[in-house]
C-alpha cells in the first residue's frame, strides 16, 4: 500500500512540473513571427515566397483547382485575412477581387493593399466567336480602368517581372530592415524569369503566328508577348451555342489544330465534342499553377508538340 502511495505521489509531482513545461513547448501558430501575406492566386505563392523567403507566410484565397470566377472564401482563409500584414491583390477585375475585396478589407482594416498590376500593360479580352482570333494585330492594349480587359495578366512572364517588382516595393513597405534581403531575391527571380522570357523566344521564333485552341480565353498575355494567335470556344463564362460550335469546328480543320487545351477548373464536356468532331484530343494546361516558372515551361512545351513545321 505504502509504495502504491509513492508511486501515485511521485506520478502527481512529474505531472505538475510537466504542465508548465508543456506550455511553453507549444509551438502553435501564435508562435509563428513569420509575415501573414495574402494572396487572391497561387501563382502569386510562388512571387511572393521567391522574394520574402522565410520572412513570409503566404495564404491564397483561390486554391489550385478552383475557379477565381465562382470562388467564394471559406472561414479558415478569412481567419488568414483577419491576422494578415498585407494582401497582394491581381487589380485587374477578375471576379474573386470584385466581388469579395470589400469584405475581405473590412475583415482586417490594417491590412495594407498593393496592386500588383501597377505598371502591366492591359489588353482587351475580345470577341472570338464564330471564328474570330486573338492576335498581336487585333488585341489591344486598354487604358486602365476600362471594363474589357483580360484579367489574365500573370501569364505573361514580361508582365510577371513587373508583378514582382510591385511585390517587392510592398515588402520594403511592410518591412523596411530587411530591403536588402529583399531586393537580393528580387534580382535573382527576375534572372530566372528574364532566362524563361528569352529561352522561350528562342522555342517559338519559327511559330509565329501559329494557332492554338483553348476552352477558356486565359492565355491572351502569353500569346501576345509570344505571337501566337489563341482560338477560345468558352466566352466571358458563356458556353457556346451550335452556330458558335460549328464556327470553332470549321476554324480547327482550317487551321489543321488537333488538339484542345482546357484548364482544370473547367467542364470538358464541349471541348471534348470538338475535339471528336476534328479527330483531335483535349490536353489539360492550369493558368493557376502555383509553380509558376516550371508550369509555363511546361505550356510553352505542350504548345510547340501542337505545332506542325512547314
Amino acid at each position: 500500500m505504502k509504495n502504491r502511495m509513492k508511486v501515485l505521489i511521485f506520478s502527481a509531482a512529474i505531472i505538475l512540473v510537466i504542465m508548465p513545461l508543456s506550455g511553453c513547448l507549444d509551438l502553435d501558430e501564435s508562435d509563428d513571427d513569420r509575415i501573414g501575406i495574402i494572396v487572391t492566386l497561387p501563382p502569386q505563392i510562388e512571387m511572393v515566397e521567391a522574394l520574402g523567403g522565410n520572412n513570409v507566410k503566404v495564404t491564397e484565397m483561390v486554391p489550385s483547382g478552383q475557379s477565381p470566377h465562382a470562388y467564394e472564401p471559406v472561414p479558415s482563409q478569412i481567419k488568414a485575412v483577419a491576422e494578415a500584414i498585407a494582401y497582394f491583390k491581381i487589380g485587374t477585375g477578375i471576379e474573386f477581387e470584385v466581388n469579395h475585396l470589400d469584405f475581405l478589407q473590412e475583415k482586417n482594416q490594417d491590412m495594407k493593399m498593393f496592386d500588383c498590376s501597377v505598371g502591366v500593360p492591359l489588353l482587351e479580352v475580345g470577341e472570338q466567336y464564330n471564328g474570330h482570333e486573338h492576335t498581336r494585330d487585333n488585341i489591344k492594349e486598354l487604358t486602365r480602368g476600362d471594363h474589357d480587359e483580360d484579367p489574365h495578366i500573370w501569364l505573361a512572364p514580361s508582365n510577371a517581372k513587373i508583378m514582382v517588382r510591385n511585390i517587392y516595393d510592398g515588402l520594403v513597405t511592410i518591412d523596411p530592415e530587411n530591403k536588402n534581403f529583399y531586393e537580393g531575391n528580387l534580382h535573382l527571380y527576375l534572372t530566372k524569369l528574364d532566362e524563361l522570357i528569352n529561352d522561350t523566344h528562342s522555342k517559338l521564333e519559327q511559330y509565329t503566328g501559329r494557332e492554338f485552341l483553348v476552352y477558356h480565353p486565359s492565355w491572351t498575355y502569353l500569346a501576345y508577348e509570344f505571337n501566337l494567335t489563341q482560338l477560345a470556344i468558352e466566352e466571358s463564362g458563356k458556353e457556346p451555342g451550335p452556330a458558335e460550335l460549328a464556327a470553332i469546328i470549321d476554324k480547327a480543320k482550317e487551321h489543321n489544330i488537333n488538339v484542345i487545351f482546357i484548364s482544370p477548373q473547367f467542364d470538358k464536356a464541349n471541348a471534348e465534342y470538338i475535339a471528336n468532331e476534328i479527330d483531335g484530343r483535349v490536353e489539360t494546361i492550369d493558368p493557376l499553377n502555383e509553380n509558376y516558372i516550371e508550369n509555363l515551361q511546361s505550356v510553352i512545351n505542350k504548345l510547340m508538340n501542337t505545332f506542325n513545321i512547314d
